[in-house]
């Protein structure tokens, strides 16, 4: 029976601006996170429910150039807790209106007849999604990720073979910037091995 507690290895402070911080926790087992800050009461909090090994999390609704109090609330599989307090972490005191934007273009490759796989940087954490019209008759889907970060793959499932695609890449910030990119053009081919047009259509 497991009666130990989830041990903290690593955490990291990613971004942190006037409006929110975005820290990065990895344990030694997967486990839930919920985080509680403030500045003088813990009277906010944000949670990640899904068992991990590794959490990113964002601190929002901060008050700029402010010392804040994060309280890590852990639970692992077998129920047990433990608490880290860490102790005046600062907001920043700049606004971000800045959007996310691209490192490089998207790359596309084919995977089967009717799957494709999508890989695309950001230079900033944000959350991602792709947008895909046929060129032909403009039929739309949409494809996103769970979490934040800046290395993004997507995974197409069930498309059409032999079919053109224009695919937009969307992606938000911690800030609630938002980018929308030029169209990429997506050519499926009948089989895997011809898919990696990354020029804008």
């Amino acid at each position: 029976v497991d009666s130990t507690g989830p041990v903290l290895l690593d955490s990291e402070f990613l971004h942190r601006n006037a409006e929110n911080i975005v820290v990065r926790l990895r344990f030694d087992e997967p486990v839930t996170v919920e985080a509680r800050y403030g500045v003088s009461l813990l009277n906010k909090s944000v949670s990640s429910e899904a068992f991990k090994l590794e959490h990113v999390m964002v601190l929002a609704g901060l008050v700029a150039n402010q010392q804040y109090t994060i309280e890590f609330r852990v639970r692992d599989i077998s129920g047990n807790a433990t608490t880290t307090l860490k102790n005046s972490e600062s907001s920043g005191s700049q606004q971000d209106e800045s959007a996310p934007t691209l490192v490089g273009s998207p790359e596309f490759n084919q995977d089967s007849a009717t799957g494709a796989s999508v890989y695309f940087l950001t230079d900033e954490y944000a959350a991602s999604s792709l947008s895909c019209a046929r060129v032909d008759t403009g039929a739309t889907f949409t494809q996103g990720i769970e979490g934040l970060g800046k290395s993004h793959p997507i995974s197409l499932q069930d498309i059409d073979p032999s079919t053109n695609y224009d695919c937009v890449v969307r992606a938000v910030d911690t800030s609630n910037n938002k980018l929308i990119s030029e169209p990429y053009r997506l050519a499926m081919g009948n089989a895997p091995a011809v898919v990696y047009t990354v020029t804008p259509s």
